[in-house]
């Protein structure tokens, strides 16, 4: 009965040992559903990605779900920062179409329109292309991110949407801002109609 018992505890012990190396996202649930996608509209290009629910455990960031999902699509990327920042700036694949400048950009003598706009001259669509104005830009719920994407911490139901800005530094996503100027019309919120489509 002694030898049962120690080779039960010997055992025990092993397995206790064993599971303290577990790295521990190994045992964390996926607690959180967000909603992410990239979108071209400013091009008149429409979704480079359609909506795309993700999974994540607590203390995922917007970095995670963005590079989550380029990943689970095959699209290289560029970015920049130095592990506790991530900011986008050019994805493989995307606006590589004649673009369509939308109307509400203003009529300014620098700003790109569809008749005189400079387009995507490689693969990449990035900061640079179409203006000097142009770039990525995530808006989460509806209110661009002011900060980067991997100091942002994923809440469940987030809708997280990359836009690409073509003038205005996002006031051409028609979303309120408090650093990139009045936003050139104003965009109906999408955020529930988004989340209705996984409900």
């Amino acid at each position: 009965m002694k030898y049962t018992m120690k080779r039960f505890l010997s055992a025990l012990l092993t397995l206790i040992l064993f599971l303290s190396l577990l790295p521990s996202a190994a045992f964390a649930a996926n607690d959180l559903k967000v909603y992410i996608d990239f979108e071209g509209y400013n091009l008149g290009q429409g979704f480079y990605i359609e909506p795309t629910a993700l999974e994540f455990a607590d203390g995922a960031t917007a970095a995670d779900a963005t590079i989550d999902l380029l990943g689970r699509m095959g699209h290289e990327y560029d970015a920049g920062g130095n592990g506790e920042t991530f900011f986008l700036l050019a994805v493989k694949g995307f606006g590589t179409e004649n673009a369509i400048i939308p109307a509400y950009i203003p009529a300014d003598e620098s700003a790109p329109t569809t008749e005189n706009n400079v387009g995507n001259s490689d693969d990449w669509l990035g900061g640079g292309d179409y203006s000097p104005m142009s770039g990525w830009l995530i808006t989460v719920n509806h209110k661009i991110l002011e900060t980067s994407a991997a100091e942002y911490v994923l809440k469940d139901g987030d809708v997280l949407r990359w836009q690409f800005t073509v003038w205005g530094f996002g006031a051409d996503f028609g979303v309120m801002q408090s650093w990139g100027g009045d936003p050139y019309y104003t965009h109906d919120d999408k955020t529930a109609l988004i989340q209705a489509l996984f409900a």
